[in-house]
């Protein structure tokens, strides 16, 4: 009885210390794993894919902040220091005007998470240029999202289907992505013909478009989209279409999402700087809230690259700010900023050549490992030096 007894404690002995060290094994390699995993997305891994665009914002306020002699043309007779724009936007230099306008573009996004090129106003700046000549909307888009220059096919604004594959089309088909698991939400009541070449492939919402969702708060701000128009009959409020698409993000976790926002064009067709200030400050917010949830959601946490561009510049005076077209100086400028792990952090940023606007979907593509230009023949390649993997 004894020997059992003291055969049977040495056993239970035995036993805990090899529980004890499948445990410690059993964590040591999940801790292993979950490292690796970190370092993985750290490399620049990423298989989700967010593009973002607000309509003709030119690089004088994104690079530059507060054009103060534009803001005082709507002023005149007032003293600077009187206006309140001039209060809120005035910086001693224009890195401290531009972080003032937009704070968590300039002083968190791009410091810590990306990069921005297109800053032709600093000495040796390298400038971001169209492809396509015609310097207006639908064509600026039509160039993002196929990366080409169509001229001779997209002539006009005009509510017509795409004829071309694009970016979501190709990330559609190679992902095979499911009605939610790819989508288009957009201020302009055009884009939803843009985004793809086949008519109904793609969720899509934009312009005054119902928006069906069980969230009261966002069915609230559907009706109200109805209830308080904004001056123009084709673009509703940019915050209609953030709240939307934030919605349609945490609801169906899409891998593939375009956003595109379009008060900053329509209120500087009116002439209203005002306007395009407080608009670009608004939407530093969304890109606030954006990233704070893609940051908390596992599903999109170190996952996500995310592309900020615009479609076309405008007129580099006081006089020809409000306009674009092919004939404006000024209007084949553009910039573009990307961040995630599937970017090199580089802040600030010249490539070795001017990039060119034809060159973003091949660059959102490839950092998460794709080739646009296998699907889409002839499209530009991504931007080099600016992709982790490079």
């Amino acid at each position: 009885m004894e020997i059992h007894s003291e055969m049977s404690v040495r056993n239970g002995r035995g036993w805990r210390i090899r529980v004890r060290v499948f445990m410690a094994l059993a964590v040591t390699l999940a801790l292993s794993a979950l490292t690796l995993t970190s370092s993985r997305a750290e490399a620049g891994d990423s298989d989700r894919l967010i593009l973002i665009s607000l309509d003709g914002v030119r690089t004088q306020e994104i690079f530059l902040g507060l054009d103060e002699e534009l803001l005082m043309k709507s002023n005149e007779g007032k003293k600077k220091e009187d206006v309140e724009l001039y209060r809120r936007f005035h910086g001693s230099t224009p890195e401290e005007s531009r972080a003032k306008l937009m704070p968590f573009l300039w002083n968190e996004w791009i410091p810590g998470h990306g990069a921005i090129l297109g800053n032709r106003h600093r000495e040796n700046g390298v400038p971001m240029k169209l492809v396509n000549r015609r310097r207006f909307s639908y064509p600026g888009y039509a160039e993002i999202l196929t990366g080409s220059a169509h001229d001779a096919e997209i002539t006009s604004n005009d509510k017509i289907q795409n004829p071309f594959p694009t970016v979501m089309d190709y990330l559609r088909q190679q992902w095979e992505l499911s009605d939610t698991g790819i989508a288009a939400f957009s201020s302009w009541d055009v884009i939803p013909f843009i985004v793809s070449r086949e008519a109904g492939s793609i969720f899509t919402n934009g312009g005054f478009q119902h928006y069906q969702s069980e969230d009261p708060r966002i069915r609230v701000i559907d009706e109200a989209q109805f209830e308080q128009p904004t001056p123009w009959d084709s673009v509703r409020h940019d915050f209609t279409t953030f709240s939307f698409a934030m919605d349609f993000l945490k609801k169906n976790q899409p891998r593939a999402l375009y956003l595109s926002l379009g008060e900053t064009d329509d209120w500087a067709h009116m002439d209203r700087y005002d306007m395009v200030l407080d608009s670009l400050y608004r939407t530093d917010k969304y890109l606030r809230q954006l990233w704070n949830f893609l940051q908390s959601s596992p599903f999109y946490r170190n996952r996500t690259t995310v592309i900020l561009c615009t479609d076309h510049g405008r007129g580099d005076n006081i006089y020809n700010w409000s306009s674009h077209n092919s004939l404006l100086p000024g209007a084949e400028f553009v910039w573009m900023a990307a961040f995630g792990p599937g970017i090199k952090h580089r802040g600030e940023w010249d490539p070795q050549e001017p990039a060119t606007q034809s060159q973003i979907a091949a660059t959102l593509c490839a950092t998460a490992g794709l080739d646009i230009t296998k699907f889409i023949p002839g499209a530009s390649g991504p931007v080099k030096g600016l992709i982790s993997s490079d």
